[in-house]
């Protein structure tokens, strides 16, 4: 059958159109083949190719680092809190209470003396300090102490408080008391101020006002 020569030139056209594209595409190939191995050559990772692992679509070493970055650090100590608290100070100045670093050291030591004025129904609602080894506790107001103004012995026990022979510090008696450190708390250290200076006005020595105790808890680290 004869081809018209319409149709021979549609398909040579066809023909070297199919040509061009086969050799362009060899020609690719052989350029990148011979760029990747010049790349590898000098020990340098392919960028068709990276080396890298990866793990969910993430470089691996990345994923990595993420996983096993550092814990965040620690809060900073309770007694810093309460230094950086504004109504703390402002009732340490006006109360005068002890610094939180003299309560923390007072309370390490077992044979301190934790006392307690607050009202038998604030214990009931706050409870107490769990970290004493010896606490007491005598309601008091901020003007009056009646049980520590009358004889503080029957708050504190005598083999805890020992009266010893001594000058007078005062005109009325005749003797001093020594006595391990007394840690004195309430609501907010204004009823542990009377109680302080009560004790102190007897001869107690080492005699600490705590303010409340919030206060003694967050110097502790009680929650």
């Amino acid at each position: 059958m004869m081809m018209l020569p319409c149709a021979r030139r549609v398909v040579l056209n066809a023909i070297c159109l199919h040509s061009y594209s086969t050799g362009f595409l060899l020609r690719s190939m052989t350029t990148t083949t011979s760029t990747i191995a010049a790349v590898q050559t000098n020990n340098q990772p392919s960028q068709w190719f990276p080396s890298v692992p990866t793990a969910w679509g993430r470089p691996l070493a990345l994923r990595q680092a993420s996983s096993s970055s550092p814990p965040p650090p620690p809060p900073p100590p309770s007694s810093l809190l309460l230094d950086n608290d504004e109504d703390y100070r402002t009732r340490a100045a006006q109360f005068g209470l002890a610094a939180p670093s003299d309560i923390e050291a007072a309370l390490a030591d077992e044979a301190t003396v934790v006392l307690d004025v607050r009202t038998a129904a604030e214990i009931s609602q706050s409870g107490q300090l769990e970290r004493a080894a010896h606490w007491y506790t005598t309601p008091c107001t901020p003007q009056e102490c009646p049980a520590l103004e009358t004889d503080p012995s029957t708050v504190l026990p005598p083999e805890m408080v020992r009266p010893i022979a001594g000058e007078s510090t005062t005109t009325t008696t005749t003797t001093t008391t020594t006595t391990p450190t007394i840690v004195i708390y309430c609501g907010t250290g204004k009823r542990a101020r009377r109680a302080k200076a009560i004790l102190e006005a007897q001869g107690y020595q080492n005699v600490l006002n705590a303010g409340s105790l919030a206060d003694v808890q967050a110097i502790v680290g009680q929650k």
